[in-house]
């Protein structure tokens, strides 16, 4: 059971994301299309137990005639004259002005002929149909094929089989589609009218289609018209009015009956009518409620009339559908296929004169909105102008939101029809209602189905584009369903269309890893060039030596700016495969081996400049030049393990030696000291006993570093605590100078055999 909401003014609609119950599915050539208005029809290809058998034949009888239509003044000629010629097989052209009753004697021929060919006769509208449009349509008038859209080889053969006489109204094919469409059906006759304006009704056709000119009616008719309309005769000053607007009209049937309509209104009055422009709007404004109903409807539909069954809903009404009768007999409406639309000029007419439509559109859209759940497919195919009709109204009338509902659930029951032209036109209706009320999700939708519908008819690049639209758009809105959807349709696109599932990259590297390098594996049995230092190897050698056995190389990994993942120092060429190097008369490869030499000895070059660099800031800065007072980052200001028991030295007095200079020995070279004189040195920070001195750090020999004569309390004041002491040679040893400028002696060569506090012996 389906629930309903209400949109204000007491209709009830559908909920925006409700769908008919069960999903129809459509065989479409070779492939089976399964109709979902929520995430957008599944296509893939049919299986072969699913593969409709040859279609079976509808008598003609299954076909309905148009009605009977009224008395046919002056044109039992032409109308005799189009019998012959069909039954003489020929085709006819049928050209008039507008509103010359063209339409009228085509009903009135198709009645007469539709026992002459073995299927009968076949009418059919034209107006909005594509070559492909009535070619399906033909096939579907012969041919029991509800649910299966044959294919082109099915097509052709079930066309070349057809024998009747076809009758289109309003047609607009090119001239060549139209030699087309008659090559297609070679056993068939054709009676047509072409659409006033177009190139068809211009273009100079072949021999065997004949042309049939109407003319308007004489004054005689005219004046016999008028009379039938008001059902007695004439005036004298009536008739004088009449003779005057024949003139105006050219004798036009669809003008005069308006024009009788108008007598009709003005009857009795003593008086003739005087009319500026045309008659439509001082007609209509003597119609019936519902009549102007009814064109109110019409003129928020594009011209096209609901049909009967449905105006008593639309305007609230039960007698709503006895209108249709009343704007027939006045000449407002004409009939066009199987629906009725406003007459040539009514439309502007009416505008003109007022007649606006306010919330006719977004309400035809609702009703049918809730109608379509409640009918199967077959009822809602005929109504297919008006729908389209109703989503374009709601877009003018400011309701977007309306119509993209309607086409939204209209679209699958479409899609069901032979006329898949009708399809396209109400998803292209809907994307537009979609994008103009913001609703992203529906037009992504439209996005689907419309790409969908171009792979069935075999447009694979329109296919593609709208598919990549729609997955775009549910990728924005994270709807995974549909994506998924999308996907499954495109994959079905690069199968037809021979891509690879996978992108090409015969030109690049393949990356197996997805790290900061990438393992570059063999291509064709060999390895590609190797990068680095292992190019000067012996396998780089060789440049048609046998497959190296080296493991595969690891190449450093780079992204553009469009996220595209690329081997560094590799070329986008196959290996071996060098166009240049081949026309050069060079082994495959060797311009890429010199490549990757030249690289590596780049690359040799940088390390050994980057390692002396190295080499001599650990010289320059290393701990032999460090004071015995500065600590690293690196060392711990935590005293050793093995200095923990060392004794604290006093006090020196002033007699003390101002420095003192490590001897020449290797084992004191390493741990330089110096002192200054007492009144210079900066005063000792406190430190509780026991604890290591600041300057107190291992030399980079295993021997311990003597400690210093000076306290250790005090750093050395002999240079700037932040300027380290300049070196020598390293075989000579290191000088320092006091602040005084005076250069300090060297140690006594006894000293350097056993290390000790340098001032534990020597009290001045």
């Amino acid at each position: 059971m389906q629930e309903y909401g209400n949109d204000g003014d007491g209709t009830r609609v559908p909920d925006a994301a409700e769908a008919p119950a069960a999903p129809s599915r459509v065989i479409a050539g070779e492939y089976r299309v399964t109709l979902n208005p929520i995430d957008g029809s599944e296509i893939e290809p049919c299986p072969p137990a699913e593969l409709p058998p040859a279609p079976a034949r509808l008598g003609p009888g299954r076909r309905l005639l148009p009605a009977e239509p009224p008395v046919l003044l002056e044109r039992e000629e032409p109308r005799r004259q189009a019998r012959e010629l069909l039954g003489s097989g020929c085709s006819i052209r049928l050209r008039g002005a507008p509103g010359a009753g063209r339409t009228a004697l085509l009903d009135a021929v198709t009645r007469d002929v539709a026992g002459l060919a073995p299927d009968g006769v076949i009418h059919l509208g034209a107006r909005h149909r594509t070559l492909d449009d009535l070619r399906h349509h033909l096939f579907a008038s012969v041919y029991q094929s509800a649910g299966v859209r044959p294919g082109p080889a099915r097509l052709s053969r079930g066309l070349a089989e057809i024998g009747a006489v076809v009758v289109l109204d309003d047609l607009a094919l090119e001239p060549s589609e139209l030699e087309r469409l008659f090559e297609a059906t070679p056993e068939c006759a054709y009676l047509f009218t072409p659409e006033p304006g177009s190139a068809l009704d211009e273009a100079r056709l072949p021999s065997h289609i004949r042309d049939l000119e109407l003319t308007g009616l004489s004054q005689n008719g005219a004046l016999s018209l008028l009379a039938q309309i008001l059902g007695r005769d004439l005036d004298p000053a009536e008739e004088r009015w009449a003779r005057e607007q024949w003139r105006h009209r050219e004798g036009s049937p669809v003008a005069l009956r308006q024009a009788g309509g108008l007598l009709i209104r003005w009857q009795g009055s003593g008086e003739t009518p005087t009319v500026e422009g045309g008659y439509a709007a001082a007609v209509a404004a003597g119609l019936s409620a519902h009549a102007q109903w009814a064109l109110l409807y019409a003129l928020a539909l594009d011209g096209v009339l609901p049909d009967p069954s449905q105006l008593p809903a639309l305007v609230g009404d039960p007698q709503a559908g006895s209108a249709l009768d009343e704007l027939v007999h006045y000449g407002l409406v004409t009939r066009s296929g199987g629906y009725y639309r406003l007459a040539t000029g009514v439309g502007e007419q009416l505008t003109q004169a007022g007649f606006a439509p306010r919330e006719e559109a977004a309400t035809a859209a609702a009703h049918y909105d809730w109608w379509i759940t409640s009918v199967p497919p077959e009822r809602v195919l005929p109504e297919a102008e008006a729908l389209i009709g109703a989503v374009n109204g709601s877009v003018r009338a400011g309701q977007p939101m309306a119509g993209a509902r309607l086409a939204r659930t209209a679209a699958p029951a479409l899609a069901t029809g032979a006329v898949w032209g009708d399809w396209e036109r109400l998803l292209r209706a809907g994307q537009e209602a979609a994008r103009a009320c913001g609703q992203v999700g529906s037009e992504a939708y439209f996005h689907h189905e419309r790409g969908v519908l171009a792979l069935c008819d075999g447009g694979l690049a329109r296919a593609r584009a709208e598919l990549e639209a729609s997955i775009n758009l549910r990728g924005v809105l994270s709807d995974r369903n549909g994506a998924i959807s999308g996907r499954r349709a495109l994959a079905l696109v690069d199968d037809l269309q021979g891509v690879p599932a996978t992108p090409d990259t015969s030109g690049t590297p393949q990356v197996t890893s997805t790290g900061p390098s990438a393992t570059v594996p063999p291509r064709d049995g060999k390895p590609p060039g190797l990068l680095g230092p292992a190019a000067s190897g012996p396998a780089a050698a060789s440049p048609g030596g046998a497959p190296s056995t080296d493991p595969p190389v690891t190449a450093p990994l780079a992204s553009d700016s469009g996220g595209h993942t690329t081997v560094l120092g590799q070329t986008s060429e196959r290996r071996g495969h060098s166009p240049s190097a081949a026309r050069k008369g060079r082994p495959a490869g060797a311009s890429s081996r010199r490549r990757n030499v030249a690289a590596a000895g780049a690359g040799a070059l940088l390390a050994l400049a980057l390692g002396t660099v190295f080499t001599m800031n650990t010289l320059a800065g290393g701990d032999e030049d460090r004071g015995p007072e500065r600590v690293t980052s690196e060392e711990s200001d935590e005293p050793a393990q093995e200095e923990e028991d060392l004794p604290v030295d006093p006090p020196l007095e002033d007699s003390a030696p101002a420095s003192k200079k490590p001897s020449k020995s290797p084992s004191d070279s390493a741990s330089p000291s110096t002192s200054a004189p007492e009144d210079n040195r900066p005063s000792r920070p406190t430190r509780p006993p026991g604890s290591k001195p600041p300057g107190s750090s291992k030399p980079p020999s295993s021997s311990k570093p003597p400690p210093s004569s000076d306290k250790p309390t005090n750093p050395p004041t002999s240079d700037k605590p932040t300027d380290p002491p300049t070196s020598e040679e390293p075989t000579d040893p290191p000088t320092s100078e006091d602040p005084g400028g005076t250069e300090s002696s060297s140690l006594p060569p006894g000293d350097s055999t056993s290390p000790r506090p340098s001032g534990s012996g020597q009290q001045g």
